[in-house]
């Protein structure tokens, strides 16, 4: 059964896909897979993005304007239960912090992550500490908007 509040709390956000670019810090060269940053906001299962396998990697994803963010759905293939940030922006240069996701703490691949909504126009994910040797790899990433 459904909560008042969980849908209040619906029907205040909008998952914000087709507005987004994407951009990394770097993605697994592969001569058969597009493992770009794209690949993570094309809405499929099939595609990723793959960062190299190093810790502070990361992936930037840029709405069509500022917007109020409250939070971040990733969909991964591993790396879900690594040490990384969330940070946001208004000019894609200057990033802060607003969330600290700590080594498992998240314990399946399909996570959301909530902060205090805030004004941006960027929101990052920003690797720390991978928990295994690959490196960050993401399927599908939505990013949480108020209306």
């Amino acid at each position: 059964e459904v909560t008042p509040e969980e849908i209040r709390e619906l029907a205040g956000r909008y998952l914000c896909k087709e507005r987004i670019a994407a951009e990394a810090s770097s993605y697994e060269k592969n001569p058969i897979y597009n493992y770009q940053a794209e690949s993570a906001i094309d809405d499929s299962m099939r595609t990723r993005w793959a960062s190299d396998w190093k810790n502070q990697e990361y992936i930037t994803f840029e709405l069509s304007s500022r917007a109020t963010v409250s939070g971040i759905e990733l969909k991964f293939e591993n790396g879900y239960d690594a040490l990384y940030d969330i940070q946001v922006s208004d000019d894609g240069k200057n990033f802060k912090t607003v969330k600290t996701v700590m080594i498992e703490e998240m314990n399946a691949p399909e996570v959301t992550v909530k902060f205090d909504p805030v004004k941006a126009r960027y929101v990052r994910f920003q690797g720390i500490q991978r928990n295994n040797r690959y490196g960050y790899s993401i399927y599908d990433a939505n990013i949480l908007v108020k209306q």
